[in-house]
């Protein structure tokens, strides 16, 4: 082994340029493939950002067009007034 690290060695001081682009390689690819796991755990292995995602729900208003579009912050008044439903949500 020693003769192997000694050969390395030699060939690292004679041609520098070819060993900083191997180890520069190397970086960047590992440096890709982090990113790239964190990401996909983040988005899809790992939990939701939310304390309980269970309760988690979509309202839409239906106006006049008949589109779905999301609801006003006027609607969301509405009905936290006329229902219990969004009563421990804060906006």
């Amino acid at each position: 082994m020693r003769d192997d690290l000694r050969d390395a060695l030699r060939r690292i001081r004679r041609n520098p340029r070819t060993s900083l682009l191997a180890a520069g390689t190397l970086a960047l690819g590992m440096g890709a493939a982090t990113a790239v796991f964190t990401m996909a755990h983040t988005l899809l292995i790992g939990p939701p950002p939310f304390r309980y995602p269970g309760r988690i729900v979509e309202i839409q208003g239906l106006h006049t067009r008949s589109s779905y579009e999301g609801a006003s912050p006027a609607d969301l008044v509405d009905y936290r007034r006329e229902s219990n439903l969004l009563a421990g949500l804060d906006f």
